[in-house]
Formats: C-alpha cells, structure tokens, sequence
C-alpha cells in the first residue's frame, strides 16, 4: 500500500502523495490541546485514517480542511496567535483517495470541518471583495520554470523557508499556495501556465512581506536579490501590486475548543 502524507515542519512544507477510500464525515475518536511554547510545526495524514498534528494554527486547519485557494479573516486574539496539537482517529478507512496538493483527501477534509465545526464552535460564510493583491504573470523574457513530463517518477513536493522556495513536479497553484505564505496579501495567478515544473527561487529573507521560520536546506542571505527580483530573475515570472474582486472566507464565530 502507497501511503498518502501532507507534512509541516519546522518551515518546512512537503506533499508525498498515494492512494485510497473513505467515507464517514466525524473522526470516531479526536484529542485537543494547546501546543507548549516552542513546538515544531507537523501535520500528518497516516494510514488507517489518522490525524496527527502538531503545533498547528487555527488558521492552517481551516485552510485544509476548507481546500482553501483564497484569503481568510476574522481571525485574531487568541484565534490568531494560539496553536494546537491534534490526534483523531476515523475507524473504516483502510485507504486514502488519491489527491493534488495542496488538497488534502476529501476523506479526511470532511471530518476536520466536522471537528472544527464541534469543538471550535466554527462558524464562517463566504463573500467577494475588492481587496489589494499580487497579480502573478509571465515576464516578457518568458518563463524559465523547468517542464516535468506528467509520467515522471520524480514525487511531487515542496520545501520552504527564510528566502528559499524549492519545488519538484509542481503545478502553478499548488506554488501560488506556498508563495503566498510570504506574502501580505492573495496572490492571483495570471501566467496562464498549466501542467507540472520544477523551480528553485531563492531571495534575500527580509524582503518578503511575511516571515518564515525554520531553514529549507539552502543558505539565503541579505546580498540575494528581493523576492520580486528573484522571481522575475531566477523564474522569468513577474509579480506586480493589482486590485481585484476576490472570494473571502470570513470566521463569523470561534470558541475556545472543548474539552477532550
């Protein structure tokens, strides 16, 4: 059996992705609790229709639980700055859907809105606004992503840090995802590429909006360009400040969790 697993840790992000199928919408067994100081980001999907993670915001879980592409708000306090450890059990899956990152399987997406939903008290609609965003589009130089053929054995994945994004066997939204980790607002795709590349950009730390903790393997410093540079230089794409419409998830309520 190919096992299917989504992994965070320490900055870093990486997609293995496998095979198999669920069905219930509540995980049967699921324990919460707030994370100690210092505890490593981990997110893991295992066999048997398990749950573990590990320093978690609330923010992450609503984003995979919800397959989210777009901006969040509504978060803040406690709801912002708290992370969580998190174990849950699903009985009667023997396998795991096949999925595309940064989708987790569906299987799995449904009981933890289900488990947000209960012990969270989440409550959230959707809505359009116009909002600032980074519009993502190719260079007149012309993309100089490398093209994977669809049939490669290369596995799909990510490592992401301070000043260093490093993906094999991507497609366009699933780098928009990690790319807008750094960002201060959406990142809208606008390069019309599709199918799967590797890219390599690496840029000097402080001049993206957001910060990254923990270390993707490749040593970034102040003398590298800035990530607009390095994006343009290093991927022959090009990001530009834009307004636009775009879908907002808004948290209209949020408790504390239950107890276990």
């Amino acid at each position: 059996m190919i096992v299917t697993r989504l992994v965070f840790a320490a900055g870093v992000l990486m997609w293995i992705s496998g095979a198999a199928p669920g069905a219930e919408l509540a995980f049967d067994v699921a324990s919460i609790k707030p994370s100690a100081p210092g505890t490593r980001e981990g997110f893991m999907i295992q066999p048997g229709g398990r749950l573990v993670a590990n320093g978690v915001s609330l923010k992450l879980l609503i984003g995979l639980a919800w397959h989210l592409h777009f901006p969040m708000v509504g978060l803040d306090g406690w709801a912002a700055n708290d992370s969580w450890n998190i174990e849950a059990k699903a009985e009667g899956i023997s396998d795991l859907p096949a999925f595309t990152p940064p989708n987790i399987p569906e299987a799995i997406a449904a009981r933890l809105r289900s488990l947000l939903q209960e012990r969270f008290s989440l409550k959230t609609h959707s809505e359009m606004r116009t909002q600032q965003v980074y519009r993502l589009s190719v260079s007149q130089t012309g993309s100089r992503l490398e093209v994977v053929e669809p049939g490669s054995s290369v596995v799909t994945s990510f490592r992401a840090g301070p000043g260093a994004i490093i993906g094999s066997k991507a497609n366009m939204e699933q780098f928009i995802t990690i790319l807008s980790r750094y960002m201060d607002r959406p990142v809208i795709d606008k390069t019309g590429l599709t199918g799967l590349f590797n890219a390599k950009l690496q840029f000097a730390p402080e001049s993206a909006p957001r910060q990254l903790s923990g270390s993707p393997g490749e040593a970034s410093a102040s003398s590298d360009p800035s990530v607009f540079t390095a994006i343009q230089e290093q991927l022959g794409l090009k990001l530009e400040a834009a307004q636009e419409a775009v879908e907002i998830l808004v948290v209209d309520h949020v408790e504390r969790p239950s107890e276990n």
